[in-house]
């Protein structure tokens, strides 16, 4: 049995590389976006599968290595399509003692799912029954991983998955995956089967993107409201504000002028509640907060506004029509949903 081991390591702080201590084929999917890298294991295709149809689960349990925090932002995984199997569900879990994938709703356990994602059996790559493609799963919200801990990719067949129609992993011997294991679901004790851990036996073929997590994080509009000083002067907090005045638009306010904006009621003046976001944003960007997801949406805002005067400093009107995409967008990143985290 070959024996083939691979090394992650950081490569500055944005690379992550590969070693390989044989020449054996090998495949790398190309990371984007914010990474280089990914994990690679051989690309030979195994004759050794077993079919995922019906509760038949399968996972594969992976440690990137480093420390800190990593967006999972895609994986490259071996599949092959027999007939008219439903979609192949991809989902990340975490692991639990001893370093087994953690027991999803699906199979009656309570383990939280990171992410998920599903591979049609109309994929492109997949046209003809029995074949073999190395497909790429991307995830809508990358999941947040940790360097140094264990992860699983789980794989199980949509409802309707039976007989002759399944799905198949590319497996591979002697090939331990980032100290990973190979495990299935063994129905009649519910519980994970992984007879192939680290060191040998079987790892499903994939590689991982991943890149570091956006730098510093984030805080609501109505943390900005209430932490500007003394304003209002029953206000018990103290002024925790990176700055004394933003410009939005092309008018620069000075912060009593923004706490009186922060304070003014919505009431259906979409210029006011896009204001509301659009302060707490630049005030996130100002304190340290990665501001590679949202830059664009910031300025898509200021130009919207151009030189109207936000009430109560002035009168000016936008229908919630024209405001609410972008106020959506900056409500996402000043709650973390959309770039760095938020604030603890």
């Amino acid at each position: 049995m070959k024996n083939k081991n691979f090394l992650l390591g950081m490569i500055g702080s944005l690379a992550l590389a590969v070693v390989l201590l044989d020449t054996a084929p090998a495949f790398a999917q190309s990371c984007s976006p914010n990474a280089d890298t990914g994990v690679t294991v051989d690309s030979d295709k195994s004759t050794q599968t077993t079919d995922i149809k019906n509760g038949n689960w399968q996972a594969q349990t992976f440690t990137v290595t480093g420390t800190g925090c990593f967006l999972l932002n895609s994986l490259t995984i071996n599949v092959a399509r027999f007939n008219s199997p439903a979609d192949l569900i991809i989902e990340i879990v975490g692991t639990t003692a001893p370093d087994v994938p953690g027991v999803p709703a699906g199979l009656g356990g309570s383990a939280t799912v990171l992410a998920s994602a599903t591979i049609s059996p109309s994929h492109p790559s997949l046209t003809t029954s029995g074949s073999y493609a190395d497909i790429l799963v991307s995830f809508v919200s990358p999941p947040t991983i940790l360097g140094g801990v264990q992860y699983a990719v789980l794989a199980h067949a949509a409802s309707g998955t039976t007989g002759t129609n399944f799905w198949q992993f590319g497996l591979q011997d002697g090939n331990p995956y980032a100290g990973g294991k190979f495990c299935k679901w063994d129905s009649t004790n519910n519980a994970w089967d992984c007879p192939n851990g680290s060191g040998g036996g079987l790892d499903v073929k994939l590689s991982i993107c991943v890149s570091p997590c956006p730098t510093g994080c984030v805080l609501t509009q109505g943390f900005w409201k209430t932490h500007g000083g003394n304003f209002p002067p029953s206000n018990p907090h103290p002024n925790a504000w990176p700055v004394t005045s933003l410009t939005l638009g092309t008018v620069t306010y000075s912060q009593a002028d923004l706490l009186l904006i922060l304070n003014e009621p919505v009431g259906g003046n979409g210029l006011i509640s896009l204001a509301h976001q659009l302060i707490a944003a630049k005030l996130n960007v100002e304190k340290g907060a990665d501001d590679t997801n949202v830059a664009a949406t910031i300025a898509a805002a200021d130009t919207l506004i151009g030189g109207s005067f936000i009430p109560p400093i002035g009168s000016a009107f936008l229908p919630t029509s024209e405001t609410s995409a972008l106020t959506s967008i900056l409500d996402d990143y000043n709650n973390g949903l959309l770039g760095p985290t938020h604030c603890p």
